[in-house]
């Protein structure tokens, strides 16, 4: 009687004082995050809600998730999911809309051929053809 009462006392405490595993350095833990938010986007109806208050880095729009994440373990680490939030914030806060690339082609476009007519006035009016 005395030996079972013995053993599950000796797995009681072996339980209650088990090793505590050994937990990555913040830096490191910093680097999976922002690693992991590079492939954060949010969709087109967020990012339109989002546009119209880029303040609010503490949005739910940048909480990380289980299928955006390398390791779903570290969702309950306020370090990763900190650092998480900040790169997603980052990376959408410059991110542009489809509107701006127009626009730049637009005007990239519009002094190429003003260029050209330049040239071509030129060499008309100093008579290089």
């Amino acid at each position: 009687m005395i030996k079972p009462f013995t053993i599950i006392c000796l797995l009681v405490f072996a339980a209650a004082f088990t090793a505590k595993a050994q937990t990555a350095p913040a830096d490191s833990i910093t680097k999976i995050a922002r690693a992991d938010a590079k492939n954060f986007r949010l969709n087109k109806q967020d990012f339109k809600k989002f546009r119209k208050d880029r303040r609010n880095a503490n949005s739910d729009y940048f909480k990380p998730a289980r299928a955006n994440v390398s390791n779903a373990a570290l969702l309950g680490d306020s370090v990763y999911v900190k650092a998480y939030r900040a790169a997603a914030y980052a990376k959408t806060r410059h991110r542009h809309t489809t509107g701006h690339y127009v626009l730049l082609g637009g005007i990239a476009l519009t002094v190429v051929a003003l260029v050209a007519v330049a040239a071509a006035t030129n060499s008309v009016l100093t008579g290089y053809h």
